[in-house]
């Protein structure tokens, strides 16, 4: 049985995967739980006198020995976008060097609420100290341009997937997100009449669609699990000439590939591999 299948009467069926964003369900609840659950702890600390001290200290002990030069502190910042992105940002980086997804997302996904809200919680507390903490003039110019850097710098990695999601949906192809109704004949191939969607999310129509037959292809995205792999393998899709149209499903783990040309399943295939991915026909029970 492969990774990411569960028997189900005695079959094994394909559990889809999730991108984990904010805009999926259930994300804004956990959002908020965990919000609402480091508000309680440093309010509780806040409040018993001990350890409302050993907050104090550690917060200046942190700024007096981690954040003491600007590289220190844009590293934390770096740590903090990245866990909250499910690090989004290495993963693009992996796939630029052709290593494939390592599944970061898998692991990382499941925690994004908590490190998102971590994230805002301490940018609100710099900007808290910026604001109401600081009392040196000549100091407090740069804190606020630092601060705001931070905010920025920490904002473009936490919401990386949510950015690459909306490049790979709303960017105009001519290929992708077309669909096509499958047409059997006599020798049961597969071979379809290309039909365009009208729910399609090209705004441009596909021209190279050829009048007569195309080839249908279904493959396993066992090795996609993320929003920078989708986009690396949307990406691939898009220069192979045999491709005319796509749809890939991650919550399936599905990708469906039409040609315009027979036997185009290996090269197809190799082409996915050599970027990093490595996919198997998907058998339909």
């Amino acid at each position: 049985m492969k990774e990411g299948d569960q028997v189900k009467n005695g079959r094994a069926r394909t559990v889809g995967k999730s991108l984990y964003l904010v805009t999926d369900a259930g994300f804004g609840l956990q959002f908020i739980i965990c919000v609402c659950t480091i508000g309680v702890t440093v309010g509780s600390c806040w409040s018993i006198p001990s350890l409302r001290d050993w907050v104090i200290d550690l917060y200046y002990f942190v700024m007096d020995e981690w954040i003491r030069t600007t590289a220190h502190q844009y590293a934390m910042w770096s740590l903090l976008g990245l866990l909250s992105s499910s690090c989004c940002a290495l993963q693009l980086l992996l796939n630029a060097m052709s290593l494939g997804c390592a599944g970061l997302n898998t692991v990382l996904g499941p925690l994004r609420p908590l490190f998102l809200a971590l994230s805002i919680s301490i940018q609100l507390a710099s900007w808290y100290v910026v604001a109401f903490a600081l009392s040196s003039s000549s100091s407090s110019t740069l804190s606020w341009v630092s601060t705001a850097l931070s905010t920025i710098f920490v904002a473009l990695l936490s919401f990386l997937p949510e950015a690459l999601t909306l490049y790979t949906t709303t960017s105009k192809s001519s290929k992708r997100g077309q669909f096509s109704e499958q047409v059997t004949n006599k020798n049961n191939s597969n071979i379809i009449q290309p039909v365009a969607s009208p729910t399609r999310t090209s705004n441009k129509i596909n021209n190279d669609l050829p009048s007569s037959r195309c080839y249908n292809h279904k493959f396993r995205m066992d090795s996609v699990g993320c929003a920078a792999c989708l986009t690396t393998v949307h990406g691939v899709l898009e220069n192979i000439p045999s491709v005319v149209h796509y749809k890939t499903a991650l919550d399936e783990n599905q990708v469906t590939i039409t040609c315009n040309q027979a036997g185009q399943e290996k090269s197809i295939l190799k082409e996915l591999e050599d970027a990093g991915f490595r996919m198997e026909k998907y058998n339909v029970e």
